[in-house]
């Protein structure tokens, strides 16, 4: 956590200090801003009024580091909210040492303490003899602290935790149109400040007060969009929730279901499909085939034939249709259908599989993949031979595709594929070449995602050419925020990073996000101004 500490003024012309509250440094204002309850001294040795923000209600003590010349000379005002005034220090302080001081009137059982409600204060110190410094004041909780050296030792931790906040309404992945009404929950321990609505990262609409909610106009809209909901307490953490839904309007009538769907082998290596058209309000756009609960085609027709079958092999169909506007129908009718042997005995094997490739999706995964065999009936099936290290290869698994994702791998390991190819008469192929590869080390998480963001002040105003970075493995991800504080940083490697915020004029702001494979993650950063003397 970082303090700024400012450098130690004597209090004359004017009073300059530091005012912290759980290690957040307040802003200083000009002097002489507010309507003081301390009586000004006939002589001005100057004065200094800042503002605080108290996250949570509660009992404060205050304490001020100060250092007087001599006996004489050991006291200021501080006054609270333009109310109450107290001298803090006295004769009890010592003279020409850095002192915490948290009484008044010389008494040392007479402490200073506020009840402060969440939200902001003013505080003033008004000098009322010459030559006293102070250089910061705290507004602590812990009525048992003591603070010692600059008094980090009493700096409450930082509000880090995120407000959580969940869209209630519509259900995630559900149909939608006309004016819907989006409604969310949020909740966090020092109180939400404000609950902002998305569509597609465009903000729509904020809402201050529970319950949030916002009615979205989704005429002339179709297709897939995203809402997120952001959360915001008042000390700038955001939650974020986001559902995904399909919006229709004007078509929503799906057309009816195919009919009558019948199936026969042409060949030992081919079916022939037929059905009944379907009808719809404005018109079918087209049939998908499904074998086996797989789609293996388009077609406008009402027919097709399937000729990636393969010999001796039952297969099971069905046909659903799909109009212009997305709507899918019901499935006809299912037909189950076996291919025949091949009259002659079939002792050709298939070609070699080529081009094998393996890719490490994650330190447990490789995902491999190769270009199909030829044979003169058909492939039925693939091999998937996998060696670890030096040792002898074992058939781990058999598919009909040409792709498979070996999974529950351990990190840092080598590993080694080879693929086999079968006909249906058991002829096998002769191996493919062989693919090597070593699985990344337990930390390393494969792929990259994009983070995002805006930048922006405590007054809700963006900053402009803050700069945002990410190291990852010595090396820096970075990008300067827009006119509009706005960022985007893209092909982060997948993982668990701390992102810091640096602009002009502001504190650094860091905080950890976790990034992930081929997604994007919203972040944005709330800025606190520095101010030095």
């Amino acid at each position: 956590m970082q303090y700024n500490i400012i450098k130690r003024t004597t209090v004359l012309s004017m009073l300059s200090l530091s005012l912290v509250v759980g290690g957040a440094i307040a802003a200083i204002l000009p002097p002489n801003t507010a309507a003081a309850a301390c009586t000004t001294p006939s002589v001005n040795y100057g004065s200094a009024t800042l503002q605080l923000s108290i996250p949570t209600q509660g009992t404060y003590r205050l304490w001020t580091r100060m250092q007087s010349p001599d006996a004489a000379s050991n006291s200021v005002l501080l006054e609270v909210d333009g109310g109450s005034c107290y001298t803090v220090g006295g004769s009890v302080m010592p003279a020409k040492t850095w002192s915490w001081v948290n009484h008044q009137n010389g008494s040392t059982s007479s402490t200073i303490t506020a009840s402060l409600s969440a939200g902001t204060h003013t505080l003033k110190v008004v000098g009322v003899q010459p030559n006293i410094m102070i250089d910061r004041i705290l507004a602590v909780a812990d009525q048992a602290c003591v603070p010692v050296n600059l008094g980090d030792n009493c700096m409450a931790t930082a509000d880090t935790t995120l407000p959580v906040v969940a869209i209630t309404q519509p259900a995630d992945n559900s149909t939608v149109n006309g004016v819907v009404a989006l409604k969310a929950t949020a909740s966090d321990s020092g109180g939400v400040g404000r609950v902002e609505f998305y569509v597609q990262n465009q903000l729509i609409s904020t809402d201050t007060s529970s319950p949030y909610e916002y009615n979205w106009d989704t005429s002339g809209l179709n297709g897939s969009y995203t809402v997120t909901a952001k959360a915001y307490d008042v000390t700038g953490n955001i939650g974020i929730d986001s559902r995904a839904y399909t919006v229709k309007n004007g078509d929503t009538q799906a057309p009816s279901s195919p009919v009558a769907l019948t199936g026969n082998a042409a060949a030992y290596n081919s079916v022939k499909l037929k059905w009944g058209a379907s009808s719809d309000a404005t018109g079918v756009a087209g049939y998908r085939i499904v074998r086996d609960g797989v789609t293996i085609a388009t077609t406008t027709a009402t027919d097709y034939t399937d000729g990636s079958a393969v010999a001796g092999t039952k297969y099971g169909y069905y046909v659903v249709a799909f109009d212009t506007a997305g709507n899918v129908s019901g499935a006809s009718n299912n037909v189950s259908v076996t291919t025949p042997n091949p009259t002659t005995v079939d002792a050709q094997a298939p070609t070699a599989p080529a081009d094998v490739t393996v890719t490490a999706a994650s330190k447990s995964q490789v995902n491999i993949a190769w270009k199909a065999s030829a044979d003169n009936i058909g492939v039925k099936e693939y091999d998937i031979y996998r060696a670890t290290g030096t040792g002898t290869a074992v058939v781990i698994t058999s598919t009909n595709t040409t792709s498979y994702g070996d999974g529950n791998l351990s990190a840092n390991t080598a590993y080694r594929y080879y693929i086999i190819a079968r006909d249906a008469a058991g002829n096998s192929s002769p191996a493919s070449q062989v693919a090597s590869i070593t699985t990344p080390e337990a930390s390393v998480d494969q792929g990259t995602g994009t983070i995002r963001g805006t930048v922006q002040g405590r007054n809700g105003r963006p900053v402009s050419g803050a700069r945002v970075k990410i190291w990852v493995n010595g090396k820096r991800y970075h990008a300067t925020t827009n006119w509009r504080g706005r960022y985007i940083i893209d092909n982060v490697p997948a993982g668990r990073y701390d992102v810091t915020v640096n602009a002009g004029g502001y504190s650094r702001n860091v905080q950890r996000v976790w990034i992930k494979a081929d997604k994007t993650k919203w972040r944005d950063f709330t800025m606190r101004r520095n101010y030095y003397n």
